[in-house]
């Protein structure tokens, strides 16, 4: 494609992310078997899904920048 290029990695992120979203819309739960799983989000882990040139699930990245930005002065 165009936009993402058709390299082999590009083309198997494209098709987790398909699944990510086929999944999420039939069960409500993005979960498939070419995604790790990914824990339903809450406020003390914060688990995400971090999609780069691979895809994992992270608790709270980038904490300390959302901290840092959400502190009371």
């Amino acid at each position: 494609s165009a936009l993402n290029g058709s390299s082999p990695e590009a083309v198997k992120l494209a098709a987790a992310l398909a699944s990510s979203w086929a999944a999420f819309a039939a069960s409500g739960k993005p979960d498939n078997p070419l995604i790790p799983h990914w824990p339903a989000y809450d406020g003390n882990r914060r688990s995400t899904l971090v999609i780069d040139s691979t895809i994992a699930v992270s608790d709270d990245p980038r904490g300390a920048l959302r901290r840092f930005h959400s502190r009371s002065d």
